[in-house]
């Protein structure tokens, strides 16, 4: 349930185009422009219109610059609700590209920003687990991230009692994106001894620790990362992905690989026919590449059946 946190009272046009605007929600009207000049209080009228109509929202921006200033301001409104903020996590993109009077292929290069890829990671979690949710984002959110029945489904569910062993977890942590490392960071686990010790893929102050005795949980509990000191003893916990792109255990992948494989096949028959042998050879050189990581994984979702190269998109 969204609660509303501020002083301040509507004032000057905004009761009116509050009571307009959530009168036509309620009616089922899908398309309402809220106008309004710089410095109008129009993000504290819609905070007023969130509260109202208690429904999940989300708030598309143009840029990065403002979707993070309407975002701080939708987490002073709603400090005891889920506020998220979803954007591009490149910091700088340059596609690939071909020049076809040279025959000159140049490769995409990108450089990711860690902290935003953890605030989209950490979004995509709330979506599926919370009700009342506000996500601020840019044009981004409307590419595809994952199918949201897979995500519950690979979500690993433990509780104290529960008959399990070590080996199991880890096996589970790594199939979900989880890293094994010497030190404790986001996305990663250790094992010692009868322990296990993880952080969430977004978190950065806490991690959780799972003992197992004798082939059962004996206790769960959430860490302070600096000071070791428990916050929070659980009796179940629910561990989501560590990583965007997951996938259900099984033949999914194998699945997945056959039919990216098979429409590989037609398009270098495509490409041979029309005697354009460079493109089958880079084509297959790419797919294949493609094809030998995600083997090395042990999930992917979200992944478009038809390779991006036929289709001219690297995304």
């Amino acid at each position: 349930m969204f609660r509303l946190v501020t002083d301040f009272l509507p004032c000057g046009d905004q009761p009116n185009a509050i009571e307009k605007i959530v009168k036509s929600i309620r009616e089922g009207r899908k398309e309402q422009v809220l106008l309004g000049a710089t410095g109008t209080g129009k993000t504290f009228t819609m905070a007023n219109i969130i509260q109202q109509t208690q429904k999940p929202t989300l708030v598309l921006v143009h840029n990065k610059t403002l979707a993070m200033q309407i975002y701080q301001e939708m987490q002073s409104f709603f400090p005891h609700n889920k506020v998220e903020y979803y954007v591009s996590y490149f910091d700088y993109y340059q596609p690939e590209a071909y020049k076809p009077a040279s025959d000159m292929y140049i490769g995409k290069k990108v450089q990711r920003n860690n902290n935003i890829a953890k605030m989209r990671l950490k979004t995509l979690n709330s979506l599926i687990t919370e009700k009342s949710v506000i996500v601020v984002a840019s044009v981004a959110a409307i590419y595809g991230c994952f199918n949201p029945t897979s995500y519950r489904k690979v979500v690993f569910h433990l509780k104290k009692d529960q008959k399990t062993k070590i080996e199991k977890i880890r096996k589970k942590l790594t199939h979900l994106g989880y890293k094994e490392e010497k030190k404790l960071n986001s996305g990663c686990f250790q094992i010692k001894e009868d322990s296990i010790f993880f952080m969430l893929g977004w978190e950065e102050n806490y991690y959780f620790q799972i003992t197992i005795d004798d082939e059962r949980i004996k206790q769960i509990k959430r860490v302070n990362k600096f000071t070791s000191e428990k916050a929070k003893e659980l009796i179940k916990i629910s561990i989501p992905p560590g990583q965007d792109y997951v996938g259900e255990e099984g033949k999914e992948l194998e699945k997945i690989l056959a039919k990216i494989n098979k429409e590989l096949e037609e398009q270098k028959e495509y490409f041979y026919k029309e005697r354009s042998f460079f493109k089958t050879e880079r084509l297959e050189k790419r797919i294949q590449e493609d094809l030998l990581t995600c083997e090395k994984w042990d999930f992917v979702l979200g992944l478009k059946i038809t390779p991006h190269v036929i289709q001219g998109r690297d995304d």
